[in-house]
């Protein structure tokens, strides 16, 4: 099973400094959010 982490930044400047940090391993997603803790991939 695949793993990720599930982080909702409060503003645009912490989520460009989460994505700078991870580079290449995440993803943005907007929208339906609400059901991403509850998706086993």
């Amino acid at each position: 099973m695949n793993q990720f982490k599930y982080i909702s930044p409060e503003n645009k400047e912490e989520a460009l400094k989460i994505l700078k940090e991870v580079r290449v391993n995440a993803c943005i997603v907007a929208g339906s959010t609400n059901v991403l803790p509850d998706i086993k991939i």
